[in-house]
């Protein structure tokens, strides 16, 4: 046997068989590890072929060895993959969940957290539209589906080959809390996403669920792209406190991103609010 056929043999062995009788119904062999991104959420990724060798695609992967608390996450995001379809989500290709792993191959991506955010003028105008984009999809999740991600950072979001932005990260996405048709996962297993702490909404760190209801539907997403802003400007969120300083963020920008930092969810910017501003002329 050649020293090509070991190696993916090796590799197909460690996932569980993608791409094999393994996983079925599973039509994504699995390739390299996209190294760097194991740590900023409960998924490792690895780039992937189409078992046609058709289609490139990046796949995540899940071991169930990690507990049921992660697992439970693992299959909300595999659920929310599945029925949620939005231009600037994620692309979802195919799924597959068995006694060991979970397994969802999507488009051919990226993590944000990966790639160069220099301040050149070309970053700048990406940036700018990478953010409007992924505004523009949760208020799609918000206003449109009336559910929440609370799981916005820049771990949630991933880059194409075209250079266009991609909102995943859905493990913590439920109606929001109040609602008898959800199960409000987001307020049981933030402890399940790697460094949730530094992005995490007042009122969910201080478990002020009343707040959380009578607040605007949107409106901790609305604190999530805040640290979503932070961190494309600024880097590494590790405390909520680094938030009040602007840094780089851009001056036009700077009175939008305070908005959303409002600890009153009732007053706190929503993603749908911040697109209706920063749509309008400036005067």
């Amino acid at each position: 046997m050649s020293g090509l056929s070991s190696y993916l043999l090796s590799t197909l062995s460690k996932v569980g068989g993608i791409g094999g009788s393994g996983v079925p119904d599973f039509h994504f062999t699995i390739g390299d590890k996209i190294e760097g991104a194991t740590g900023n959420s409960i998924w490792e990724l690895h780039n992937a072929l189409s078992t046609d060798g058709k289609r490139e695609a990046t796949v995540f992967v899940f071991e169930k060895t990690r507990g049921s608390s992660y697992t439970t996450v693992a299959q909300n995001a595999l659920k929310r993959m599945r029925t949620l379809r939005h231009p600037g989500m994620l692309r979802y290709l195919e799924g597959a969940e068995t006694s060991d792993a979970i397994y969802i191959a999507t488009e051919r991506v990226t993590p944000l957290t990966l790639v160069s955010l220099d301040s050149d003028d070309s970053n700048s105008e990406l940036k700018r539209w990478g953010l409007y984009k992924v505004a523009e999809t949760l208020r799609f999740i918000n206003e449109d589906c009336k559910l929440v991600h609370a799981n916005v950072s820049m771990a949630s979001v991933f880059v194409t080959k075209a250079g266009e932005w991609r909102l995943g990260g859905l493990e913590l996405v439920d109606v929001l809390s109040g609602d008898p048709a959800g199960s409000q996962i987001y307020r049981h297993y933030t402890a399940a996403v790697p460094g949730y702490a530094a992005h995490m909404a007042p009122e969910m760190q201080s478990q002020s669920w009343s707040n959380v209801e009578s607040g605007k539907p949107g409106a901790i997403d609305g604190w999530g792209l805040a640290c979503l802003i932070y961190q494309t400007y600024n880097g590494a969120l590790t405390a909520a406190s680094q938030l009040h300083a602007q840094g780089s963020i851009p001056k036009l920008l700077w009175p939008m991103y305070q908005r959303m930092l409002v600890t009153d969810l009732r007053r706190c910017t929503t993603p749908g609010e911040f697109l209706q501003s920063a749509s309008r002329p400036q005067s």
